[in-house]
């Protein structure tokens, strides 16, 4: 292991590295990553700014290191995150464990209670995941990344997103970024949730994909979806299961967000879902 990733690892250098003045200043120092941080703001802040007046809950699925949650604990929504990679966990509790809006599980999210086994990316922690085909495809280096992953696995707890919605309340939004693991998490829905965006890996993934969609119809039959591609989204009008899996299929997209809407949205949002994605926004 080289000094960069013991660096990574080590977690002086993470309280230093995730204080707000650094971060101000990696910032300032990569324009393009700045950049891309304030255009996934504004591409959440469009989801959330038709939210109803009160309390709202938030769950983060993948919380990397915490840019999606921090966007809703600056709205004040209360936050549920669930990271199972260590270093994340380490910078997730040095930005956030001040805030009483936040609340993280340091585990994997699944499709059923159990342990599950954590492959950890070597250089860093964006591709780690549970999903062995991830795995593989990367090593491979004959999908759109290319990295390694250390020999060892970690065993993680898993918990499933009921179990979630038991222990916090129902969530008015719900995001899912897991590096090819986002069909077991789905699996671990059972109840409605107004607005769920999940990401898609495309080709390799479409028929997790697949399952993913049909389970949530399964959940509710007038389920409503919508695919995003860099933040920008690739239908103008929001259409029913049906249509969607035809869209699906010619996508050409290598990564994007399916965003779901569910019959119980306007219990949450003051919107009426409408077929035009400039009046549903």
């Amino acid at each position: 292991m080289g000094l960069k990733d013991i660096l990574k690892r080590s977690r002086v250098f993470v309280n230093l590295r995730y204080s707000q003045p650094v971060i101000k200043l990696f910032f300032l120092l990569k324009p393009k990553v700045r950049k891309k941080i304030q255009n996934q703001r504004l591409y959440y802040l469009q989801f959330l700014r038709k939210l109803k007046a009160g309390d709202h809950l938030a769950f983060d699925i993948g919380a990397n290191e915490g840019f999606v949650s921090e966007i809703f604990l600056d709205l004040k929504i209360k936050v549920v995150a669930v990271e199972p990679d260590p270093r994340n966990i380490a910078i997730l509790y040095r930005r956030f464990s001040r805030n009483n809006l936040f609340n993280l599980y340091p585990a994997a999210a699944g499709s059923q209670p159990e342990t599950g086994k954590f492959y950890l990316q070597k250089s860093g922690t964006a591709f780690s995941t549970l999903n062995p085909k991830w795995k593989q495809l990367i090593e491979r280096g004959n999908y759109r990344f290319h990295s390694s992953y250390d020999a060892q696995m970690l065993e993680v707890n898993v918990i499933m997103v009921d179990e979630l919605i038991r222990k916090n309340g129902s969530p008015s939004f719900v995001k899912i970024d897991v590096e090819g693991y986002e069909s077991h998490v789905i699996k671990g829905i059972s109840q409605k949730i107004p607005l769920l965006v999940f990401e898609a890996n495309l080709p390799e993934f479409i028929d997790e994909t697949f399952a993913c969609i049909e389970h949530l119809r399964q959940i509710d039959d007038n389920i409503l979806f919508n695919y995003s591609a860099s933040f920008s989204f690739g239908l103008a009008t929001f259409v029913g299961y049906h249509d969607f899996k035809n869209v699906l299929r010619s996508v050409k997209d290598r990564s994007v967000d399916i965003i779901c809407v569910m019959s119980n949205y306007t219990d949450y949002y003051s919107r009426a879902p409408q077929e035009n994605v400039e009046l549903f926004f």
